[in-house]
Formats: C-alpha cells, structure tokens, sequence
C-alpha cells in the first residue's frame, strides 16, 4: 500500500511539473514572437 500511496503522489508531482513546463514554453513562444 505504502509503495502505491508514493507512485500517486509521484505521478500528481510528474503533472503538476508537466504543466508547469507547459506554461513556461506558451510563455517563451508568446514572448519571443
């Protein structure tokens, strides 16, 4: 179980960090245009 609880909460960490990435290139190709 334990194991299990850490892949979620290192999945929702990978997403959150997937997202941020994402917003970061939108922002460089918004700016650099």
């Amino acid at each position: 179980m334990h194991e299990i609880m850490n892949a979620l909460i290192i999945i929702r960490l990978s997403c959150k960090f997937q997202k941020a990435i994402i917003k970061v290139l939108v922002i460089m190709t918004m700016t650099w245009r």
